[in-house]
């Protein structure tokens, strides 16, 4: 695959202080996590279990740190292995 120029991607980028599962039909997103939870759920109709789901911290959080993205069909969940201390955001990408 040869992508030359610009290419877009639908997005939703979940507002500031919206830390609640979150329902984002779309491939690429950015969702909030609130302080100390071990958890994020996002609702998306894009994933399967044979989805490739990436995740990324964005933030200044420096302690939070992710250890897995579980996928079911329908949604998948970021969980932390360390949660964050300060509302922190995480951008997501989902590939099927």
């Amino acid at each position: 695959l040869k992508i030359e120029g610009k290419t877009f991607f639908p997005s939703t980028i979940t507002a500031s202080g919206t830390i609640s599962t979150q329902t984002i039909n779309k491939n690429t997103g950015q969702v909030n996590a609130a302080p100390a939870v071990k958890s994020v759920q996002v609702n998306n109709s894009l994933v399967s279990t044979n989805s490739i789901v990436n995740v990324n911290l964005i933030g200044n959080d420096t302690t939070a740190e992710i250890k897995s993205v579980v996928k079911t069909n329908g949604s998948f969940t970021i969980f932390f292995n360390t949660p964050p201390t300060s509302e922190t955001s995480i951008n997501f990408w989902v590939t099927n």
